[in-house]
């Protein structure tokens, strides 16, 4: 039986986790997340790129990104514990306002970085750990001192990381074609789309349809319906092991939109099926 302890919500300044068996989460990411693994490991795609960390190292997850997580706990303890201190652009704009911004370098956006060993990361997380030991949860006016302190380290460590912290523009323009095929699987709005590959709602419908010929709706349930046939024939996976990841929020859903467009149940998909279905295309 999976076991979940949380002292924080995941959108609060810090967010604690905790879990017994292997878990995964598809997430959008509103704000930059701090993240120091515990225990256990996080293995992280984003963008059709793989990232991987360990117990007692520190990454930084930019936002602006959909992502997919899996957390492995420990072989020794048995347990995931994760610990994150989010940065929304609130908290950096209030940070701005005691603290000077040189604006003479270039802007390079981050999406995953591994950040190197430091004692002043030690140190941030020291009073989490214990508050989380404890059982004790900070209030907001101290998770916000924690997230301030964030931010002065990881500034002062990364000079040129300050530049990615600060953009505070509407995410970059990304080319749509290869944005929607690198995330096509992802269970969001449309309206988070639009957002993460740089558009308004209105722009992104229209530039979609001129790209693929068809709404997003449509393309997009085509595109997942597509790959499942593709993994349900390989004979390698069943219908329950895949439905979540390719963005289907139900196992009927998926299930009554596969027999729709290919004629039989996923969980018949057979080699006998395939052949069949092959011969009469």
């Amino acid at each position: 039986m999976q076991t979940e302890r949380k002292l924080y919500k995941l959108d609060d300044p810090v967010y604690y986790t905790c879990y017994n068996r292997i878990t995964y989460r598809e997430i959008d990411e509103p704000f930059h997340r701090l993240i120091h693994i515990m225990e256990g490991s996080f293995h992280i795609t984003i963008s059709g790129k793989e990232y991987e960390a360990q117990a007692g190292e520190y990454i930084l997850l930019a936002k602006g990104n959909l992502a997919r997580i899996k957390m492995r706990p420990s072989s020794r303890s048995g347990y995931f514990r994760l610990i994150c201190v989010n940065i929304s652009n609130k908290t950096l704009k209030r940070y701005l306002q005691q603290n000077t911004y040189p604006e003479n370098r270039q802007y390079i956006p981050v999406t995953v970085k591994k950040l190197p060993s430091h004692d002043l990361w030690d140190i941030l997380f020291a009073d989490l750990k214990l508050s989380i030991d404890k059982n004790y949860v900070l209030d907001r006016n101290l998770m916000q001192m924690k997230a301030q302190q964030a931010i002065y380290i990881l500034t002062l460590l990364d000079k040129d990381l300050m530049f990615s912290l600060f953009h505070f523009d509407k995410f970059s323009r990304k080319d749509l074609r290869e944005y929607m095929e690198q995330n096509y699987m992802f269970n969001v709005p449309l309206k988070v789309f639009a957002e993460y590959s740089g558009r308004s709602l209105s722009t992104f419908r229209r530039e979609f349809v001129k790209f693929f010929h068809t709404t997003p709706t449509r393309w997009l349930l085509s595109k997942r319906l597509e790959e499942a046939y593709k993994r349900l024939a390989s004979g390698t996976v069943k219908p329950v092991e895949i439905y979540l990841e390719l963005g289907f929020e139900t196992q009927a859903h998926f299930n009554r939109c596969f027999k729709q467009k290919y004629g039989v149940p996923p969980g018949q998909m057979g080699k006998n099926i395939v052949n069949s279905i092959l011969q009469q295309k």
